[in-house]
């Protein structure tokens, strides 16, 4: 039976490890962020890792001689563009990547950049590769998240929102297979200084925001027109 990968995040790995243990599965670790469980006591547990940022269910160990080697071996297994969750000889791994520029990964890319709600509903890029070594390589032709690795990052905005806490929602949007939709209506409360008001405002939401301090947010009249402020204690509205 091949590995069962699980990528960790740096704050939560005692979390993980203790939730790793209710099932009887004893965390290897493979490289910084990835531990190894056992497959099948990962089977016994029928419900999602709430503490791991991704799981690669039957990884494959391969070995590559060379970048070609490399893109010949994940061709082989899937027709589909694959992802690099970087881990070692990053710049190697790029030029594997390069092999599968194909529309989804275009699209994947524009999405990045325009982040959610503007991305294609289902859009998923699989499978996903990293470099453990710069011959070793781990596959898997199935990760849990859309982004291999569960390596959310994006080309931050860095004039619109008022703080980064909008980076979550556009996280979220990602990780939910079911996204709020314009012309719906959504309370944000405690919302200043206000991105995600101005996420679910932008994408055509009618926004009913809750704070004891004023928002910071400077929207065009087509977006702030969506947007009724209350100042005060949301829990306090009768």
């Amino acid at each position: 039976m091949n590995a069962h990968f699980v990528f960790t995040h740096p704050d939560f790995e005692k979390e993980l490890f203790q939730e790793c243990a209710l099932f009887g599965a004893k965390p290897d670790r493979v490289a910084k962020g990835i531990v190894s469980i056992d497959p099948t006591a990962r089977m016994k547990h029928k419900t999602s890792l709430v503490w791991a940022r991704d799981e690669w269910p039957d990884v494959e160990i391969i070995e590559v001689e060379s970048v070609a080697k490399a893109a010949a071996e994940l061709r082989s297994r899937s027709k589909f563009a694959w992802t690099q969750f970087s881990l070692h000889s990053h710049r190697r791994g790029e030029l594997i990547e390069l092999s599968f520029k194909t529309k989804a990964k275009l699209d994947l890319m524009h999405a990045k950049k325009k982040a959610w709600p503007e991305m294609a509903a289902g859009l998923r890029v699989n499978p996903g590769f990293a470099l453990i070594s710069e011959s070793s390589m781990a596959i898997c032709q199935s990760p849990r998240e859309n982004l291999p690795g569960g390596d959310y990052r994006f080309e931050e905005n860095k004039d619109g929102p008022p703080s980064r806490a909008y980076l979550k929602l556009w996280e979220w949007g990602w990780r939910t297979s079911v996204l709020p939709s314009a012309g719906q209506m959504a309370l944000d409360l405690g919302a200043s200084p206000g991105g995600w008001t101005w996420v679910l405002a932008k994408a055509g939401l009618s926004v009913h925001a809750f704070d004891r301090s004023e928002l910071k947010l400077d929207l065009p009249k087509k977006f702030s027109s969506r947007i009724q402020f209350s100042k005060g204690d949301a829990f306090q509205v009768t």
